[in-house]
């Protein structure tokens, strides 16, 4: 695609299906958030989703994990949704010796889920829209904290050698252990974020990515729309994220009737919902909502998280 290439892992289940969920990596985040590398018949959202017979297609968004690092400053999200579109195009007619999908799931997590609903709403080409770590309100100091454990991947050992410019960003060793995972997340869960999860992003679509969150964008999306957030994502505000339906409530005058908006709180998780020591029921969230995503393809019914 333009500017290089967007790797990812195309998983199919053991039995044919015409039924595929596309997930995008967020900010400092590769493609394995979706696939934990550790008890993956835990933490792995995609193994959950491989068994109950959806294939995936986890994507590195240009800039981290395997895709290519162009010069930052020409890495913007709305590039990523470009780039997405061409890939949800070619899944349409066939890719990798797999015949054309039929049901085509969009999803992404923090920054991805920004761009997730960009391609969204841009080319009307999915039929369903996960946005995990995603809301048009969140708590302002807790957002600049973020930021100021974002430091550039040049100066970071595990980067030093990629010959990166200075508007690639990483996250310090340490630094997003409060506002990533809830209280009670295995240690070693984050020893493993920072050895091979976390990653790199351009500041640029950081910037543009914001524009994910200006109200008209999202209700230019009709497909249905499944919000994941935690209970104690620091991103998000408290009261949003209180319960299942603070977050509908908050979120619903940004949608129009036709994404069928669905939402789940996790309790007790952070940003990173997918490590949360319950995310078994997030798991199920998504899989329910997923099937009903794939029956209304199939016969309009609505689309649930159930």
């Amino acid at each position: 695609m333009p500017l290089g290439t967007m790797g990812g892992t195309l998983c199919r289940p053991g039995q044919p299906t015409d039924t595929i969920v596309v997930l995008l990596s967020g900010a400092a985040t590769n493609a394995r958030y979706w696939d934990w590398p550790i008890q993956p018949q835990t933490y792995s959202a995609r193994r959950a989703l491989s068994a109950a017979g959806f294939a995936t297609l986890t994507l590195d968004l240009l800039g981290t994990g395997t895709s290519t690092r162009p010069p930052s400053a020409a890495v913007t999200s709305a590039l990523q949704a470009q780039g997405v579109h061409e890939i949800v195009t070619a899944l349409r007619t066939g890719i990798n010796s797999h015949p054309e999908f039929q049901t085509i799931i969009l999803g992404g997590v923090s920054l991805g889920a920004g761009v997730a609903a960009m391609a969204a709403a841009t080319y009307h080409d999915v039929d369903g829209v996960l946005l995990q770590g995603f809301s048009h309100s969140v708590s302002p100091l807790e957002t600049l904290k973020t930021v100021a454990g974002f430091i550039p991947a040049a100066t970071d050992p595990r980067f030093a050698d990629r010959g990166l410019d200075p508007g690639y960003l990483t996250t310090r060793q340490g630094g997003r252990a409060a506002g990533f995972v809830g209280p009670n997340t295995d240690p070693v869960a984050l020893t493993v974020d920072y050895a091979e999860v976390a990653d790199t992003f351009s500041l640029a679509e950081m910037v543009d990515g914001l524009t994910s969150t200006i109200p008209p964008l999202t209700s230019n999306i009709d497909a249905p729309v499944l919000i994941v957030n935690g209970e104690v994502d620091l991103l998000c505000a408290r009261a949003m994220c209180a319960s299942s339906a603070s977050l509908a409530d908050a979120e619903q005058r940004y949608f129009t009737p036709s994404a069928q908006l669905k939402t789940y709180v996790l309790p007790g998780a952070g940003h990173a919902v997918t490590v949360a020591p319950n995310t078994g029921l997030f798991q199920d969230c998504l899989v329910a909502w997923a099937g009903s995503v794939a029956a209304r393809v199939s016969s309009g019914s609505e689309a649930a998280c159930a």
